[in-house]
């Protein structure tokens, strides 16, 4: 009886397509996982098949149904999709330009291509490429746009923006958007009235815990890639400010074309000998130094525009981990933290705030506000986003097929 329940069960899962331009390979150090981690999550739900481009490189083997295909012949040349996101590698790379052409039409083409298959529903994550190829391919399925910020950002930039996230939407049953401030931009943007619910990404509990004391000495905390829009230049020199002041040391964990501009200023600024470049590191590596350090600091910028990022990821992971997280606020960061209660914010950019705070977390063990965090990040699990999704899903899934 309970293998044929189990059999009806398996025959009833519905069959969800993600469909993505970010995806690292299981084995891959560093980078952004979050998708990956939101698939694992949802096999509970449904059975998950992800498209996504394929690596200059290989493409290894995979625990999940992933489907990769090349953009840009030869393959070995491709720039676009992976390494430190599109949106940088536009910008640093005259090859990866060119290729968005032929990554948007090979992805159309193989969205409509595999959309054949009896899939239920497809959700892209990214408004654009993703959002547009999935209008561009024309499937009649059921679609539900994940909204992560660096599309909002280069829609609000580019000539024709409006129009076209007004053809994503027309192609889109609903949205989810990771912040509030993004979902305000995407409203702009659209200019109507759409289906959206606010959730930003998770975290795994079982890596991302506080394993053990935090560190005596002073141990600043960056993750993420080194790039200008974190601002990681204003951790550089906010710490820079206080050598004199604090015996402590500060971690960057990440790449990017920034590199060398920091190693060149730390060394201009006398304290290369308490800095640290660790590179991409593994997700086990990252949680570690979490649990172990006085503060995770996440000093996004917001452009002169007012664009900024939606809701990085490793802010939930930071305040899971048992660290004291210090934030600028910008885009949709105080959704979840509260200046004082469950983390430290400052204003974008300001260094001098930023030292401050930093001096202050040296002192202060802030043990009140590290009990908050883990509190707010009881509330967004994997597990917990995954039911949302699946609630989202089964609502425009029952919707689409009750016409």
């Amino acid at each position: 009886m309970h293998s044929c329940t189990h059999g009806i069960w398996e025959a009833l899962r519905r069959r969800i397509l993600i469909n993505t331009s970010s995806f690292p390979r299981p084995n891959d150090q560093g980078g952004p996982r979050f998708v990956r981690d939101l698939v694992y999550a949802l096999q509970k739900h449904f059975d998950v098949t992800v498209l996504a481009p394929s690596f200059a490189d290989c493409d290894a083997k995979d625990d999940l149904d992933v489907r990769r295909y090349p953009y840009f012949w030869p393959r070995s040349w491709q720039k676009l999709a992976h390494g430190h996101g599109m949106p940088t590698n536009l910008k640093t790379s005259k090859l990866a330009l060119i290729q968005a052409p032929s990554l948007m039409a090979c992805q159309s083409l193989n969205i409509r291509k595999t959309a054949r298959e009896p899939f239920d529903l497809v959700n892209s994550h990214w408004l654009v490429p993703q959002g547009l190829c999935f209008a561009m391919a024309r499937s009649k399925l059921p679609h539900v746009v994940t909204v992560h910020g660096g599309d909002i950002n280069i829609l609000s930039r580019v000539p024709g923006g409006h129009m076209i996230s007004k053809k994503v939407a027309k192609h889109t049953n609903a949205f989810i958007v990771v912040g509030s401030e993004l979902t305000r931009k995407l409203e702009h943007l659209i200019g109507t009235p759409f289906v959206h619910s606010v959730r930003p990404m998770g975290y795994d509990p079982d890596m991302f815990f506080q394993k053990g004391p935090v560190s005596t000495t002073p141990h600043f905390l960056y993750v993420g890639r080194l790039v200008e829009s974190k601002g990681p230049q204003d951790l550089l020199r906010a710490f820079a400010n206080l050598k004199h002041q604090i015996d402590g040391h500060v971690s960057f964990i990440g790449d990017g074309p920034l590199a060398g501009d920091l190693k060149r200023e730390a060394s201009e600024l006398g304290i290369s000998s308490r800095v640290a470049f660790l590179g991409r590191q593994e997700h086990a590596t990252v949680a570690t130094a979490i649990s172990s350090c006085t503060a995770l600091i996440v000093p996004s910028r917001a452009a002169k525009t007012g664009v900024a990022e939606g809701f990085p990821t490793v802010i939930m992971e930071g305040l899971a981990g048992g660290a004291v997280v210090i934030a600028s606020d910008v885009g949709s960061i105080s959704d979840v933290l509260i200046h004082g209660k469950n983390a430290l914010l400052f204003d974008s950019r300001d260094v001098q705030q930023l030292t401050s705070l930093l001096s202050q977390a040296a002192r202060d063990e802030l043990t009140s506000i590290r009990d908050a965090a883990a509190r707010t990040a009881a509330k967004h699990t994997w597990e917990s986003i995954a039911n949302h999704y699946s609630d989202v899903f089964e609502s425009v899934w029952a919707k689409a097929n009750s016409n």
